[in-house]
């Protein structure tokens, strides 16, 4: 997708994995509330893992395992009507989707067969243990979707998105997240608040960062947007830096460039950008991948 065609996104069709836990009915509610500002549709995803087996009498004594599959496939599939039923969104702006396998491959086959332009998940598991047993890698599926992916990691008060933190790197594809980050204030008619962030360990001189937030500042404008643009900050732990500033600015939303080499070792620990933000904070992240 070019570009110039994401300005113009308007996050219609949105894609929420569905697991009957807690969390998942917080980032539910935050596709419901984004849909409503574009007449959008949601679609939620449920995955299916056989686990058990059913022993049934078979000829000649033997017996014969057959799959709860069907079973649970029934059961999850009227309980998913239910909330289709409960929800905010008219039934026709309204689809289940069910299937076999992991969660985190059936969100990407989906999206393949058929696209959606947003991704919203939950991310309430902050400890090594937690993300081992999580049935979603967030860094790991913003890195392969090819929509913006949004993580949801507080179910304290329901999203709404009056204000987006947009921090300006000098990373490999600090630009990717910027033109949806428009769209998205554009949609809900919400402020943009600027940052240039710079890493002590940047190769990049200062110069560098503030030509690149120069150059937002012109798309911004371009785009219509309204936006503000605050202090740089220089330091040795961006993501205390992005934190602070969120909260400064009582940001609802913080819109990153996840790493491209994150190793599923960096993802357990909670090592990388991503992990420490979302760790920390209690204001969901917006993340792109390119």
């Amino acid at each position: 997708m070019k570009y110039q065609d994401v300005f113009s996104s308007n996050y219609r069709r949105i894609l929420v994995p569905y697991e009957f836990r807690p969390e998942f009915k917080f980032t539910l509610q935050a596709a419901e509330e984004i849909a409503k500002y574009g007449n959008g549709s949601v679609t939620l995803l449920h995955s299916i893992r056989p686990t058990n087996a059913i022993s049934t009498p078979f000829p000649h004594g033997f017996t014969f395992p057959i799959s709860d599959t069907f079973y649970l496939f029934e059961e999850n599939k009227k309980a998913l009507a239910k909330i289709a039923d409960e929800s905010s969104l008219p039934n026709s702006r309204f689809n289940v989707e069910i299937m076999r396998g992991s969660l985190n491959n059936n969100i990407l086959s989906l999206q393949e067969s058929n696209p959606h332009d947003l991704i919203i998940v939950p991310d309430f598991h902050h400890t090594f243990f937690g993300r081992l047993a999580s049935s979603i890698n967030v860094p790991g599926l913003m890195k392969k979707s090819n929509v913006p992916v949004l993580a949801i990691n507080n179910g304290d008060h329901l999203l709404k998105i009056r204000n987006i933190l947009l921090p300006i790197r000098d990373v490999n594809g600090w630009f990717d997240k910027v033109p949806y980050t428009v769209s998205m204030a554009n949609l809900t008619d919400s402020k943009i608040t600027l940052m240039a962030l710079v890493d002590e360990t940047s190769p990049n001189p200062l110069s560098q960062i503030r030509r690149k937030l120069r150059f937002c500042e012109k798309v911004l404008k371009t785009n219509g947007c309204y936006f503000e643009v605050i202090s740089t900050s220089i330091s040795k732990e961006p993501h205390l830096n992005i934190i602070d500033a969120a909260t400064k600015c009582k940001a609802d939303l913080i819109a990153l460039t996840p790493s491209k080499n994150i190793s599923r070792i960096q993802y357990l620990f909670g090592s990388d950008l991503y992990e420490k933000v979302i760790s920390n904070c209690s204001i969901p992240v917006f993340g792109m991948i390119k």
